[in-house]
């Protein structure tokens, strides 16, 4: 609090005083250092820190931080504001790249806030352009940490200031950068009018032919996140022939081929992408006369191509040749690559011992580079602090020894995480099978059910057109067959009360044919009762159960009827099907199983359901419910059981009789009204 006093009651001199001191001992402080004689060399040293900080931002960007750093450091020590925009912006650019975009957008305010406050002396052309590119530069940082819209108001912004101050080339990148823009944010029709309307003007107004390259280029990558593979294929081509025979943009041209690579793989054209990633390898040998260091990085891509499709022994040629190249020229950045693709490869084919060597050896190389490029960065500022230089140096080689094994354990993890997924995969990819298998066991039984329905509505139907037809032949029998064997015994027994006077040879042959008329009379009517009993059709199942006993009954088989509630008539087809099942039993009983007493009962459950049971002490069978093959007789009970909804029950053993119990649902929608 009472420092704060003391400056807030400082007088404007003494603080005037206190801010020329410090800008004096932050001059003397960067002569120190640098050993400058005027702010002009240290302005072109500023300018050579900044250079070099552009160049290393991608592939060393510790190194390119530190370069950075020192530039804006010395140029607001000299107030060399071109020196602190572009030390600005090349940190910002590092700082985008590690994603860091609160500092970057930081970095780029106040790059922005010292290149627009001067007014005096007016801004250079060099200066605009700076901030044009800040411009640029700000709005990709505000895409990505603010939003899409304020990214391209930034854009707006910058198109605005580089047609007030004619700067042709920015503008177009602006355009550029909004129809980009306009693509990625999904609004197709006009991202496609923005581009047509770029290649428009580019075309017309005869522009630099590498800006129509640009625009060709930008225009097919719009094309291909929309999925028009074919359009996309055609500017690609556009951009490729632009750039073809364009002195100095032959690298711009190897870039269009690796485009086009990605696009063909994405097509599915695996030759035509490998076809053309070696027209970019040739282009590169053209472009470097053979440089095998620069021929190596081509190599390298076709081992990832490889790679990609899984095409170990090719891409493992591709990544040891390179190597090689790389080792006979000692490029160290290539050789962390081309070890770390080797890792790739290994680790891939689950070889870890191979992928952890060659990713030791890419992070020894990655540390040899880095020391190289360092050492030649910074060869030109040592002078009489060479000592402290180099401790620091040390200092900085402990630093990233020590990330180097957090980055190797960081590696070692994620080949675990990686092993633990595989392995997960492959367990569900087992428990995928076996759902798999039993959604089709389940389909099988669900066919079988289905089969099985069919059988049955085919048994159904086959015995109700047997009911039918015994219907039919019933009544024939009774009505036509009948009717007339009793109009002949009518006519006979005339005959013979009106010829009394017949002889007596005639008369006994009358007689015996009366006889045989009665007897053909009964024969016919048992024969259509048979086939359908009338008691059943005219008093219902509990009367023709009593009438069927009444027939079968013998002094070897005596047979009880028992019936419980069933005062309500059953549909005719289902009292039928439960006649003829206790037909079937009954015969069975005669036929087979030799028993001398069988019990049937007839039982309604509250007006739900209802059960039919018939017992014998018949000598039984042994009896499987797990087979299917029950014999005709049984399995047409059962069928007609399971049609009307029902379930059939045997218990059975040999000498010891049988059981036989029908449950079924009373289907009370379905009463007969008569």
């Amino acid at each position: 609090m009472q420092i704060q006093n003391r400056w807030s009651g400082a007088s404007p001199a003494w603080l005037g005083v206190l801010v020329g001191v410090l800008l004096m001992s932050s001059c003397s402080l960067t002569q120190s250092n640098f050993k400058l004689a005027d702010h002009s060399a240290q302005r072109t040293n500023i300018d050579s820190l900044t250079q070099t900080c552009w160049e290393e931002r991608v592939d060393n960007a510790g190194l390119a931080r530190i370069l950075g750093q020192e530039a804006l450091e010395t140029s607001r020590g000299i107030d060399y504001s071109t020196g602190i925009g572009r030390s600005c912006k090349c940190l910002a650019s590092i700082a985008y790249a590690e994603r860091a975009y609160g500092a970057a957008d930081s970095l780029l305010t106040q790059a922005l806030a010292v290149l627009e406050a001067k007014s005096e002396p007016p801004l250079t052309t060099e200066q605009r352009e700076l901030v044009g590119q800040i411009y640029l530069q700000m709005g990709n940082v505000k895409l990505r940490k603010d939003s899409r819209e304020a990214g391209l108001q930034w854009y707006l912004r910058g198109a605005d200031y580089a047609s007030e101050h004619q700067l042709s080339s920015l503008g177009f990148s602006f355009d550029l950068a909004i129809a980009r823009q306009k693509g990625a944010t999904k609004q197709y029709p006009a991202a496609d009018s923005l581009f047509r309307q770029l290649i428009l003007r580019q075309e017309v107004a005869d522009r630099p032919a590498h800006q129509r390259g640009n625009v060709y280029y930008s225009y097919a990558t719009f094309l291909a996140r929309s999925k028009k593979y074919e359009a996309a294929l055609q500017w690609l081509e556009k951009a490729r022939d632009t750039f073809r025979d364009l002195p100095g943009y032959q690298r711009y041209y190897a870039m269009t081929l690796n485009a086009l690579v990605n696009l063909e793989q994405r097509r599915g054209q695996v030759a035509k992408a490998e076809d053309y990633l070696r027209q970019c390898l040739n282009i590169k040998t053209q472009v470097t006369r053979g440089q095998s260091n620069d021929l190596s990085y081509e190599y390298h891509s076709l081992g990832n191509v490889y790679l990609r499709k899984e095409d170990w022994a090719n891409s493992e040629a591709f990544f040891t040749r390179a190597t090689k190249i790389a080792e006979e020229a000692k490029d160290h950045k290539l050789l962390t690559k081309t070890h770390l693709g080797l890792s790739q490869l290994h680790a891939r084919q689950r070889r870890w011992e191979l992928a952890h060597e060659h990713l030791k050896a890419s992070y020894a190389q990655r540390d040899s580079f880095i020391s190289i490029q360092r050492a030649a960065a910074l060869s030109s500022l040592l002078s009489q602090h060479e000592k402290k230089v180099a401790e620091e140096e040390a200092a900085r080689s402990k630093v990233q020894a020590v990330t180097l094994r957090q980055r190797i354990w960081l590696l070692l993890s994620l080949v675990v995480i990686l092993g633990l997924g595989i392995f997960l995969f492959r367990q569900w990819t087992k428990y995928r099978q076996g759902q798999l298998e039993k959604e089709k066991e389940i389909l099988q039984r669900e066919n079988e059910i289905l089969l099985k329905e069919d059988e049955i509505r085919a048994n159904n139907a086959h015995v109700d057109g047997q009911e039918v037809e015994r219907k039919r032949i019933s009544e024939a029998l009774h009505d036509s067959m009948g009717s007339k064997l009793a109009a002949l015994r009518m006519n006979l027994e005339h005959f013979r009360e009106h010829c009394e006077n017949v002889l007596p040879q005639q008369g006994h042959l009358l007689l015996k044919n009366l006889s045989l008329v009665d007897e053909a009379i009964g024969y016919n009517q048992n024969l259509a009762y048979q086939l359908m009993p009338p008691t059943l059709l005219r008093l219902g199942l509990p009367a023709a159960l009593l009438s069927l006993k009444d027939r079968m009954e013998s002094e070897k088989l005596r047979i009880e009827v028992h019936i419980y509630g069933m005062e309500q008539r059953l549909p005719e087809k289902l009292e039928l099907s439960l006649y003829r099942t206790v037909e079937e039993l009954l015969k069975n009983n005669i036929n087979h199983a030799g028993a001398t007493e069988v019990s049937i009962e007839l039982t309604e459950h509250g007006g739900q359901s209802f059960n039919l049971i018939v017992v014998d002490d018949g000598q039984g069978f042994e009896y499987d419910s797990q087979k299917t093959n029950l014999g005709m007789g049984l399995s047409n009970i059962k069928s007609r059981v399971e049609h009307f909804k029902g379930t059939f029950t045997i218990d059975s053993a040999i000498g010891a009789g049988t059981t036989v119990i029908l449950d079924l649902p009373f289907p009370v929608a379905e009463l007969a009204t008569s």
